[in-house]
């Protein structure tokens, strides 16, 4: 009987092993599957930095894209404000010319005349040569303090 009583003993130890070593497979496969979670998530990581810096390229070329176009509007704005600007420069040189003109005739006029007969009749404050040089003048400035 000892000899079973060993056996027996020895079948126990052997199932205990067996069933230790089942509990270490299987501790083991949870392992790995909790490796490949890891990996995946790791890969979703790397795709979703990937995606973010794809986006953050794009918007950065878009932003790039926008600042030239306004860069290409705000010069040709200038471009055609410096053109409308000689213009009126050019207009304004002429209408004090006329007003120059005008003094020097007036003058001439006022030795050979009376002080109320000029030949022209004064409507108000904007009118004539005067009028004009204050309307260009105020246009003028409308548009430099325009936009």
């Amino acid at each position: 009987m000892k000899e079973a009583e060993v056996a027996q003993k020895s079948v126990v130890e052997a199932e205990e092993r067996v069933a230790v070593a089942m509990n270490e497979k299987e501790v083991a496969v949870k392992e790995v599957e909790v490796g490949r979670k890891s990996v995946a998530v790791a890969e979703v990581r790397v795709a979703e930095a990937t995606n973010t810096k794809v986006v953050e390229r794009k918007r950065a070329e878009e932003a790039e894209h926008r600042l030239k176009r306004l860069k290409e509007k705000v010069l040709e704005d200038l471009g055609g404000r410096e053109k409308w600007t000689r213009k009126m420069e050019e207009e304004l040189k002429g209408l004090r010319g006329e007003v120059e003109q005008t003094k020097s005739t007036g003058a001439k006029r006022g030795a050979e005349e009376p002080d109320n007969v000029s030949g022209m009749e004064e409507e108000g404050e904007n009118s004539g040569v005067v009028g004009r040089v204050r309307e260009k003048g105020n246009a003028w400035m409308d548009g430099l303090f325009a936009g």
